[in-house]
């Protein structure tokens, strides 16, 4: 039987550390979650902590696209984000991370590349 995890506002929060989530405090929504960034024109708005996770995946992408793409590829699946290296720079060729704000902190700071001591070759 699978079980189904109960996303919570701070779900939301660990998963977007770059974003402002509040809730409305007056009008017709009383309680809605509402996410703002200052790159991306309007809040995003929702009534769940799940939908809003959801809804926060595409504005996230293309930020992070807008940021980093000259440098990286970026793209997102089901269940991790990944960033590739567009030119080899001697860092790491790709990074996977399972939030977009783990990504990131890798893509400002990434490891080098082939970190081990080469082997020795054969004559």
């Amino acid at each position: 039987m699978k079980t189904t995890k109960i996303v919570t506002e701070d779900d939301v929060r660990h998963a977007y550390p770059a974003w402002t989530i509040t809730r409305a405090t007056t009008g017709p929504r009383l309680g809605e979650l509402i996410a703002t960034h200052p790159g991306i024109p309007g809040p995003i708005k929702s009534v769940t902590p799940d939908r809003l996770l959801r809804l926060l995946e595409g504005p996230e992408l293309l930020r992070l696209r807008d940021s980093y793409g000259g440098r990286y590829w970026i793209r997102r699946t089901p269940t991790m984000w990944i960033a590739t290296l567009r030119r080899d720079d001697g860092t790491e060729p790709t990074i996977i991370e399972d939030t977009s704000g783990a990504l990131e902190r890798r893509m400002l700071d990434p490891g080098a590349w082939g970190q081990r001591a080469p082997k020795p070759r054969r004559p």
